[in-house]
C-alpha cells in the first residue's frame, strides 16, 4: 500500500521536530506509595518539575549521567541544574527527587532514554573559534545512520535564551551536514549548550549533546606590532609587542607568552617565557649576532 503524500510529510516532520520538544515524561519507576509523582523534564532548559501530595519543606534533586552524581536541594517542586554542571544527555540519565518527613524518606526516580537508534548518532563533535569571532564546528556521521540521515546543529548560550540554528552547513559531497560555520561569536561568561540531531525517512536518529565553556576553544590571534631592537652587546635585544585581539580578555595580565627566536647560525638563543607583559630583554650571544628570526606565541 502506498502512504499518502500528506502521511509521508507528517512522519518526517515529526522525526525531525520530535527530539527538539522542551518537555520531557520520564519513564516512570516511582515508588507506589510515594507522594512525590509525575516527574517531567524539560531537556533544554535542565529543568525538573513534580507533582507532590504532601507538604516538605525541602527536596533533594540529583542527576546520574554515568559521569557522577550531581545534587542540589530545592524549598519547591521544581528545580533546575546550572550549566556549569548539567551533564550532557545523549547517553541517557538518572533523574531523582527525594524529601524527608517525621523520619521517613520519600523518593521517586525517572530515567532519561534518548530517542533514536543506537549508532545515528554523530561522532567526533569538535569546535574552535578563530579570528577573535569566527567559530567552526564539524562532526563524522553515526556508522549506523541511514543513507538519507540529515543532521541540524543548535546552540543556546544561557537557558534563558531561545536556541538558533546554524545558519551556515558546511556540507559533504552527498549534500549531508558535517559542520557549520558561525560569525559574530561572542565568548560569555557562559557554558553554551550544543546539540545535533537529525533526520531520516527510515530511522529515528539520535541527538548529540554537549556543553562547551568557548573560551577553552579559542584559538588566539598572533601578537600584534612585533619590533625587536639589537643594539649590541652587552645592552642586548629589546623586543616588544602588543597582546593579541580577543572579545572577551579585559585583563592584559592574563596572556602568557612564549618567545622562540632562531639563530641562522644555529648558535642557541635563550628561550623565554612570560606572562602579563610586551617586553623583554634578551642578552647576545656575542658581539655581533648573525641575522635572526624570532616566533612570539600566546596564550590566556
Amino acid at each position: 500500500m502506498v502512504a499518502p503524500l500528506g502521511l509521508i510529510f507528517m512522519i518526517q516532520w515529526m522525526l525531525l521536530f520530535a527530539p527538539v520538544c522542551g518537555g520531557w515524561r520520564c519513564t516512570d519507576l516511582e515508588m507506589p506509595d510515594s507522594p512525590i509523582r509525575n516527574l517531567t523534564l524539560n531537556r533544554r532548559k535542565m529543568e525538573m518539575s513534580w507533582v507532590s501530595s504532601m507538604n516538605f519543606t525541602e527536596y533533594s534533586c540529583s542527576v546520574n549521567a554515568g559521569d557522577g552524581e550531581i545534587k542540589i536541594k530545592v524549598k519547591d517542586t521544581t528545580c533546575m541544574f546550572e550549566r556549569n554542571m548539567a551533564p550532557p544527555l545523549h547517553n541517557g540519565a538518572n533523574f531523582s527527587v527525594t524529601a524527608v518527613n517525621i523520619n521517613t524518606t520519600y523518593s521517586s526516580i525517572c530515567t532519561f532514554i534518548p530517542q533514536g537508534m543506537p549508532g545515528t548518532a554523530i561522532t567526533n563533535f569538535s569546535c574552535v573559534i578563530y579570528n577573535v569571532s569566527l567559530m567552526n564546528c564539524t562532526w563524522h556521521a553515526g556508522r549506523d545512520a541511514p543513507g538519507d540521515t540529515q543532521y541540524f546543529l543548535y546552540w543556546q548560550n544561557s537557558g534563558e535564551e531561545e536556541e538558533r540554528e546554524c545558519e551556515l552547513y558546511v556540507k559533504d559531497e552527498n549534500g549531508r551536514h558535517t559542520g557549520c560555520q558561525f560569525q559574530n561569536v561572542m565568548i560569555k561568561d557562559t557554558t553554551t549548550y550544543f546539540m545535533v540531531n537529525g533526520s531520516s525517512k527510515d530511522s529515528l536518529i539520535r541527538f548529540h549533546d554537549e556543553y562547551i565553556e568557548l573560551y577553552t576553544i579559542e584559538r588566539l590571534t598572533p601578537p600584534l606590532n612585533v619590533t625587536a631592537s639589537c643594539t649590541g652587546y652587552p645592552q642586548g635585544c629589546i623586543i616588544e609587542w602588543q597582546e593579541p585581539l580577543t572579545s572577551h580578555v579585559e585583563n592584559k595580565n592574563c596572556f602568557q607568552y612564549e618567545i622562540n627566536i632562531q639563530n641562522k647560525n644555529r648558535v642557541k638563543w635563550p628561550h623565554d617565557g612570560s606572562a602579563g607583559s610586551g617586553t623583554r630583554a634578551l642578552p647576545l650571544l656575542q658581539p655581533q649576532a648573525p641575522s635572526k628570526s624570532c616566533h612570539i606565541l600566546a596564550g590566556s
